[in-house]
């Protein structure tokens, strides 16, 4: 199994053993905030340097944010809004994305290292 396979399978176990223990605590599932987001998700080296690159993408989308003391969980669905190019017959690439789908989805889970009293 590719490490890629068995990161994404941890993610998913431990967000579902995070949901269980929620559960178990009786907590509300409902998201602490719900917000509307524009990312733009690129490199330095895409935009400065010698060879520029088109890699890079903008999103827009929702996000659920769930927050716990310093953790959080943030599960955002959006939509790729870059100009796609044709790589190749039918392969369009939208940015980083190849593929004829411009749905994106993103799981984050943060923890807060410091904060302003």
């Amino acid at each position: 199994m590719s490490a890629g396979k068995v990161l994404v399978a941890a993610g998913i176990l431990g967000s579902a053993a995070l949901i269980v223990a929620c559960i178990a605590q009786g907590a509300d599932l409902r998201p602490d905030s719900v917000d509307v987001e524009l990312d733009h998700v690129s490199h330095v080296s895409q935009h400065f340097g010698p060879d520029p690159t088109v890699y890079g993408y903008d999103v827009v989308g929702f996000a659920a944010r769930w927050n716990y003391k310093r953790a959080s969980v943030t599960i955002v669905e959006g939509a790729i809004i870059e100009r796609c190019y044709m790589a190749g017959p039918s392969n369009p690439e939208c940015g980083a994305m190849v593929g004829r789908n411009r749905e994106l989805f993103q799981a984050r889970v943060s923890y807060t290292l410091w904060s302003k009293p």
